[in-house]
């Protein structure tokens, strides 16, 4: 697509009055030299207007203005004069060396023109970008400082230049700033989470990355800094955390209403057994003579009872309350005894057989032990309800646990109907349920717990029939 004719104009313009000026450099020059009329600077007025001329005009007027003054020396300044013959070697000499000597001038400085132009180019670019860039030097005093760092900050650029950025920004490490240091001087990057204070006096977290800058002989000169806001990120984060923990809860609740006979059972069973017990302990007191010791044994066992009731109670309230997750070193054996223990009752209303095939050499997971019975809960209640339709002498519930190469393997498996495998993915998905008065939260929650703790959980039809859930975790307490 061809240019615009401004833009054309605008171009030949510049070139012509570059070119120009070099013509009128050289023209200056001459008249100074001539002015002087000392035969010793001969060519000396004309190496500051070539420097300038290169440095201002680039390579290319630099060139012409060198050329001229070489011409312009044999013509007006060497004798003879109004001639561009030489009487004497030495003349000659000292044209050819001052030829070189401009041309040499005028090459150099428009090489370093450039370089100037390509890195105020770079600069320039480097403020077209949202993110935070700015450059320090070994005493971490600021160089550069681009228009991202100005808005993301509110300190413009001649305010932050020659300030310590650590200092400026009020930085908060996520380490000691010694140990960032030997990082960044052995592989000469760096990247974390850093916390900055903004003129305003507002905290802002950038994701960071650092690069060491080394001159030739590989000794650090600058450190590039990068950063990314990132804190409505982590907000919205702790949001989404927040409202995770919130519906497990819910979750949670809606369990404990469908096994509500299971926790009475629980609960009426040992405090049965107190009332069982204290009478038996009041007609050993009363006997003739007393039997201390039986009485002794009836109050033992209520004593017993009654923390077996504390305990059900305990697991109840810990169902219910709203706390953090609490990983811990966990036995995956120890928490599918527990809720089969808590959901017995649903089972034998049911008319469930129950099999399970643990391994005996599980290590341990990292998980908070609520949750990881939240998961094996709902995934037993979903396996009881898959078999509602079954005749009860095949409604059998099978669990079993297994060593990983790195990995607890559990896996969930009924007797059922099944499910149709192209809905496999969406049985996880919230608000998604094949039972009619179902709320589709168990699943979605379940899956949202093994996440967060590095797992994977997943639903396979059987071969006969019925469904297995399959969930891992990674082995190991760190």
């Amino acid at each position: 697509m061809p240019f615009p004719k401004q833009f054309h104009f605008y171009r030949v313009r510049s070139t012509a009055a570059r070119y120009g000026i070099a013509v009128a450099g050289v023209g200056a020059a001459t008249a100074l030299a001539l002015a002087l009329s000392d035969g010793n600077i001969r060519g000396t007025p004309f190496i500051p207007f070539i420097l300038l001329i290169s440095w201002y005009g680039g390579w290319g007027p630099g060139l012409l203005a060198a050329v001229l003054s070489v011409l312009s020396l044999n013509y007006f300044i060497i004798e003879p004069r109004l001639s561009f013959g030489l009487v004497t070697v030495r003349d000659a000499w000292y044209l050819a060396t001052f030829s070189m000597s401009s041309l040499f001038v005028a090459w150099i400085t428009g090489r370093q023109r450039q370089a100037q132009d390509d890195l105020r180019r770079q600069a320039s670019l480097l403020d077209l970008s949202h993110d935070a860039v700015f450059v320090r030097d070994m005493n971490d005093r600021i160089t550069y400082w681009n228009r991202g760092a100005e808005e993301r900050y509110g300190w413009r650029r001649d305010e932050a230049l020659g300030r310590s950025s650590h200092e400026l920004l009020q930085t908060v490490f996520p380490l000691p700033i010694a140990e960032i240091a030997a990082e960044l001087h052995q592989s000469g990057r760096w990247e974390g989470q850093l916390t900055h204070t903004k003129r305003d006096g507002s905290r802002v977290v950038v994701a960071s990355r650092w690069s060491q800058q080394r001159n030739e002989d590989g000794t650090p000169v600058s450190v590039l800094e990068t950063n990314n806001d990132i804190t409505e990120q982590l907000r919205a984060a702790d949001a989404w955390r927040e409202s995770q923990a919130e519906l497990a809860r819910v979750a949670r609740l809606t369990t404990l209403g469908e096994i509500t006979a299971s926790m009475a059972h629980e609960i009426n069973q040992p405090l049965a057994a107190v009332v069982m017990n204290a009478n038996a302990c009041r007609r050993w007191l009363e006997a003739a003579p007393p039997n201390v010791a039986e009485a002794v044994e009836a109050a033992r066992r209520i004593v017993a009872d009654g923390e077996r009731a504390g305990q059900v109670i305990a697991r109840v309230r810990s169902l219910v309350r709203k706390q953090s997750p609490e990983p811990s070193p966990l036995n995956v054996n120890d928490i599918i005894q527990d809720t089969l223990a808590f959901t017995r009752v649903e089972l034998e209303q049911h008319r469930v057989a129950v099999r399970a095939a643990l391994a005996v050499d599980l290590p341990p997971v990292l998980c908070d032990r609520v949750q990881l019975q939240q998961v094996l809960v709902n995934l037993i209640l979903n396996g009881i309800d898959a078999m509602n339709a079954t005749e009860p002498p095949s409604r059998l519930l099978t669990i079993e646990s297994r060593r990983g190469d790195t990995h607890v393997n559990v896996a969930v498996s009924d007797q059922g109907k099944g499910f149709d495998p192209a809905i496999a993915d969406r049985m996880f998905q919230a608000f998604f349920s094949t039972k009619a008065a179902g709320l589709g939260m168990g699943l979605s929650v379940s899956r949202s717990i093994i996440e967060q703790y590095g797992g994977r959980i997943w639903a396979e039809a059987n071969s006969a029939s019925g469904a297995t859930l399959r969930f891992t975790l990674p082995a190991g307490s760190a």
